[in-house]
């Protein structure tokens, strides 16, 4: 899978909200997982969820998503401005990964 095709597909499963810069974890298809117990399981966990906090606070600047990391600024800047994103340097205004 190319760089950008993870971003496509990451598009599909998180709901991002540009107003204030979040990102959350969407439902999931069943066929994701190799059982409807793991299915069950991941969304009681997980949907819904803040993408990047771990035991209440913030976490680094992406996520491993389908065995490749997806960072979380450009999630959000694929989200706004499409795949043109992709030829520009995405990352925090101020340096700060934590806000």
């Amino acid at each position: 899978m190319k760089p950008s095709d993870i971003y496509d597909e990451a598009a599909k499963r998180f709901v991002v909200d540009l107003k204030e810069g979040r990102v959350y974890w969407g439902k999931r298809p069943r066929a994701d997982f190799t059982s409807a117990g793991r299915f069950e399981a991941w969304h009681r966990m997980f949907s819904g969820k803040e993408v990047g906090y771990r035991n209440g606070t913030r976490g680094g600047k992406g996520v491993h998503f389908m065995g490749r990391n997806v960072t979380l600024a450009r999630l959000l800047a694929r989200k706004k401005f499409g795949r043109k994103a992709d030829d520009y340097f995405v990352g925090f205004k101020d340096g700060d990964s934590t806000n």
